[in-house]
């Protein structure tokens, strides 16, 4: 059941909103570290015109297909605007794809951060430092992901590539976990994620 505040956030035409324009450049990544900026579709509003001439369409047969289509949409614009306002809400059951992680996850995972790795390369010199701290971000996210299979062989989805970009990456957990396998390695950083998300 969704609770009662959770039900509806009209828009009212003559409320002002706080509401931040921002530009495509460095100054966005302070918004990633705030947490303001996901790699997600379902929290955007986007003009459709926008979405048909940039070919913003996402690829099918992959989970987590909003991650590398974030990074076209970011190639796509000049800008965007966040409002300090909760407009949706949005809901995880224990069995949502969201929550799965698997062999197959870990995949397509890999295949997107390759594609981002492309868009990285033919990316405008303004627009290259957000992208690597996007994708250091994610990279972040994806150790946790790791760090919940039961798997030892670890080694064989993370490569140096991966341990390049998450580097860049910008808010404090991400941040710690960086440190972590730089310091402690891999396997010990998944056994630590492990036991984090155990007593959560």
């Amino acid at each position: 059941k969704i609770p009662e505040e959770y039900k509806y956030y009209p828009l009212r035409r003559n409320r002002n909103y706080n509401k931040d324009v921002l530009k495509i450049n460095d100054k966005l990544i302070d918004e990633i570290k705030k947490g303001a900026i996901y790699g997600c579709a379902w929290n955007l509003a986007i003009k459709r015109s926008l979405f048909l001439s940039n070919n913003l369409f996402f690829e099918i047969g992959y989970v987590s297909e909003d991650l590398e289509w974030y990074v076209r949409l970011l190639l796509a614009i000049n800008k965007i605007t966040i409002i300090d306002l909760i407009v949706n809400g949005y809901r995880r059951r224990k069995s949502s794809i969201s929550n799965t992680v698997n062999i197959k996850t870990i995949k397509h995972l890999n295949h997107h951060y390759g594609n981002i790795e492309s868009h990285l390369k033919k990316a405008p010199s303004e627009k290259r430092n957000i992208i690597k701290v996007y994708l250091g971000e994610q990279i972040a996210n994806y150790c946790i992901a790791l760090s919940t299979l039961n798997s030892n062989n670890f080694e064989k989805y993370f490569s140096s590539s991966h341990k390049k970009y998450l580097k860049y990456c910008k808010r404090r957990r991400s941040r710690i976990i960086y440190n972590s396998v730089l310091i402690l390695g891999l396997p010990m950083t998944l056994k630590l994620l492990r036991i984090m998300n155990n007593q959560e």
